[in-house]
């Protein structure tokens, strides 16, 4: 729908907040102080400043319409050209077109895309450090608790192994009581953990606070060294002879 006069594309937000949501097109907006412009399109919301940034209205105008000398305006390239050529090329068509017309800075879109990210990523590898650290010692803590009750239980080992008990079965039975001690305070500890992520939702982009690579690592990690807390000490009292075992105090 093309109207006389100036025209102008809005995004969804801004026809959200500003038409209650109601068909836009052929509506009329003034921006500032400028000429009214009739609404001849509406695009998707997208991401002005950085990643994290809520929805807000934005409006496109035509350049020729809204041109003025002494604007700084920006300007978007795509092309196939490594940047460095393509910078040289924009240079020599720019030129060409306009002796005038003046550069400040050729940049690919990459460095600005890390210039907006660079805090979130300072952010994000320290919370990545922090909860290694914290994953460690969970595990450090883990092990040492289920290693040593598993140890206290030799006694108990020994008594069974003398009524006839088969290792096997007494190295399963003490695995059993690894499973009950941990699977509970693995599945609280996860759903815990999830809970506690959607505080940070507004810091994530493109990451579920559930996600399943981070979630399944943290409790596979756990599992792997309570198994491991519980295996050796059972597997060595296995070892230890009836009658050691139950002088053990």
């Amino acid at each position: 729908m093309q109207g006389p006069g100036p025209v102008a594309i809005v995004n969804r937000e801004f026809a959200r907040r500003y038409f209650a949501g109601s068909d836009p097109l052929g509506r009329k907006i003034r921006i500032a102080l400028g000429p009214w412009a009739t609404v001849v399109g509406v695009v998707e919301n997208s991401k002005y400043s950085g990643p994290l940034e809520s929805p807000r209205p934005y409006y496109y105008a035509p350049f020729q319409q809204y041109f003025a000398s002494g604007h700084h305006n920006n300007f978007v390239v795509r092309s196939r050209l490594n940047p460095a050529e393509a910078a040289r090329q924009l240079s020599t068509v720019i030129a060409e077109l306009d002796p005038t017309a003046g550069i400040a800075q050729v940049q690919p879109l990459q460095v600005s895309v890390d210039a907006a990210l660079y805090a979130h990523g300072v952010a994000a590898r320290l919370m990545a450090a922090l909860g290694v650290l914290s994953l460690f010692l969970a595990a450090l803590g883990l092990y040492s608790l289920l290693s040593y009750a598993v140890k206290e239980r030799t006694q108990e080992i020994g008594i069974r192994m003398a009524l006839g008990a088969a290792p096997s079965k007494a190295a399963l039975m003490m695995m059993r009581n690894v499973a009950v001690i941990t699977g509970p305070g693995l599945a609280l500890g996860a759903a815990f953990g999830v809970t506690a992520a959607g505080l940070a939702q507004h810091m994530l982009a493109a990451v579920s606070p559930a996600d399943p690579v981070a979630v399944g690592s943290a409790v596979t990690i756990l599992s792997v060294v309570a198994a491991v807390a519980g295996l050796a000490p059972a597997l060595r009292a296995t070892r230890v002879s009836p009658a050691h075992a139950l002088r053990c105090q």
